[in-house]
């Protein structure tokens, strides 16, 4: 016997213990580094798959030596690193 009738009592209030909201708030900022990280990727190889599917060499290349040059820049490295050519370059001319 239902002794509410239609009416149906609310859930109990469940307060987060200590520690579970900045949980929460942590996995949402994992999650939102990750979504960020996989759209950097994805506009990296969208940079790339029109010149490869062209067959486009020097736009390879071109996106290769941009890709190379912001990795060493501010790094430790960058006053001794020169560009050189890759070998996808040869015979380019």
């Amino acid at each position: 016997m239902d002794r509410y009738g239609d009416y149906q009592p609310p859930d109990p209030i469940v307060w987060p213990r200590k520690g579970e909201r900045k949980r929460g708030y942590h996995e949402a900022y994992i999650k939102a580094i990750d979504c960020v990280a996989y759209r950097r990727c994805r506009q990296r190889l969208l940079e790339v798959a029109e010149p490869l599917r062209l067959g486009d060499r020097a736009a390879i290349a071109a996106a290769l030596h941009r890709w190379e040059g912001e990795a060493v820049r501010g790094d430790y490295h960058e006053r001794f690193w020169e560009p050189t050519p890759f070998p996808i370059e040869e015979g380019l001319g």
